[in-house]
């Protein structure tokens, strides 16, 4: 299972299957901290999108630009793969 939405873990769990022994899943927007935290999936870097906005923001409003850009820019930050316990380890390493 590749999800965005955690909630499926949830109506797996109410049909009594477990992670990882019945399925496995990578969650595509994998949370740092709580639960879930130890699945496998995407760290999207929150923190970071959030301090690169206002690093943008700052910089807008020192330059007197007010209003819809004229023309808007997209500022991209990678996610990163992390392994967890929601995937069974392979035989030889694959």
């Amino acid at each position: 299972l590749v999800t965005l939405s955690r909630e499926w873990l949830d109506v797996l769990s109410a049909a009594g299957l477990e992670c990882p022994r019945d399925y496995e899943c990578a969650l595509l927007d994998k949370p740092v901290m709580g639960r879930f935290s130890d699945f496998a999936g995407v760290d999207q870097h929150h923190e970071e999108i959030g301090a690169m906005a206002v690093e943008q923001l700052i910089a807008a409003l020192n330059r007197g630009e007010t209003g819809l850009p004229a023309h808007p820019r997209t500022t991209l930050v990678y996610g990163t793969w992390c392994d967890g316990i929601s995937l069974r380890d392979r035989p030889g390493g694959a």
